[in-house]
């Protein structure tokens, strides 16, 4: 799998992996939220930040009430979304700048073409194509000609839908591509999650493959680290309590926190694939390994028996392996209760 770099982070199988917050709609039509959710963001030691960019008719027939997805009310959802959740493009050059003064990359995922450009303009290193446009493929050409890296969510996608979306991206002329494993339930159950996937999808496509984790806790994505995903993709708000569809399932400060040390915690535990003692260890195989030790006095001269042994630490007498070895071997010189034996000790072939 090749290198994809995002402004000046290289992401692959060995590099640190990189962390996205999702502010998504949990700004709540403030714009100092927004500014603080990029503050914990930065707070916490992750790489970037994103946000979605659209306009409502991009995701939502005007017929489509709120309560049919899950969201407490009567109304059309379009109508909550211009009130509640999609954040207003005036906000997004004061972000984005905030974002990059605290060494943060800012992106967002967009929904059309329109705001794809508006997006451009703002000089984002990398676009993010949510679940919902994965079989959207006149879409997945446009953005793949604009020749920025593509983190491609595949949500409720089958492997025909998948692979059908990364060929049309690459026949567009775009090779940097990033799938994140993905499942679109808002939380999903463990049971749901298929973690998995992120090994498979690896192999089937031969890209990188990263995680959106919409379940509540750091477990899942902590654990999706330990098998190969170079990207963790994660909602955050002040407060889990707050009003709106994301917040409930979002890690809140001390939780972000939390999951991006773990995530570092788990990269340096890794390691390597070659089997490697390290040194730290390597020091202790003469205190925690056993060797051979007189179980009584032994006088010079006597051969030795299987009852004048034990095995026991320490680990800096003859190898338990050779136990059958020097039975009926001759002491050289005396040898005292729980010492080593050693090959000093001994006399004969």
């Amino acid at each position: 799998m090749g290198k994809i770099k995002v402004d000046q982070k290289e992401i692959n199988e060995t590099s640190p992996c990189f962390i996205v917050v999702e502010i998504g709609s949990n700004h709540d039509m403030d714009f100092n939220v927004a500014k603080k959710l990029i503050n914990v963001a930065a707070e916490a030691g992750v790489d970037a930040v994103k946000f979605q960019t659209y306009h409502w008719q991009d995701i939502v027939h005007p017929g489509i009430m709120a309560s049919d997805y899950g969201y407490p009310s009567d109304r059309p959802w379009y109508q909550v979304i211009q009130e509640r959740l999609a954040m207003p493009r005036e906000w997004y050059p004061e972000l984005f700048a905030e974002a990059r003064r605290w060494g943060l990359i800012p992106f967002s995922t967009p929904h059309c073409p329109d705001c794809a450009k508006f997006l451009l303009e703002l000089d984002v290193p990398v676009f993010k194509i949510a679940s919902m446009e994965l079989t959207n493929l006149p879409f997945l050409a446009t953005l793949a000609r604009y020749n920025k890296p593509l983190i491609l969510s595949v949500g409720m996608g089958n492997l025909t839908e998948i692979g059908h979306a990364v060929q049309v991206i690459k026949g567009n002329g775009l090779n940097e591509i990033i799938l994140t494993h993905c499942v679109s339930l808002y939380p999903p159950q463990p049971q749901e999650i298929n973690l998995r996937n992120i090994i498979s999808l690896k192999k089937v496509t031969g890209l990188p493959v990263g995680f959106s984790d919409h379940s509540p806790g750091t477990a899942t994505s902590v654990a999706a680290v330990a098998l190969g995903a170079c990207l963790i993709e994660k909602h955050v708000t002040l407060d889990k309590r707050m009003e709106g569809p994301e917040h409930f399932f979002a890690l809140e400060p001390a939780d972000l926190k939390r999951l991006v040390l773990e995530i570092r915690e788990v990269e340096q535990a890794l390691g390597a694939y070659e089997r490697k003692i390290c040194q730290a260890e390597g020091a202790k195989r003469e205190i925690y390994r056993k060797s051979l030790i007189a179980a009584r006095f032994i006088p010079a001269g006597k051969r030795i028996e299987q009852k004048d042994i034990i095995v026991t630490r320490p680990g800096t007498g003859i190898a338990p392996e050779y136990l059958n070895t020097i039975t009926g071997l001759t002491v050289a010189q005396d040898i005292h209760q729980y010492e080593p034996l050693t090959l000093e000790k001994l006399k004969g072939d």
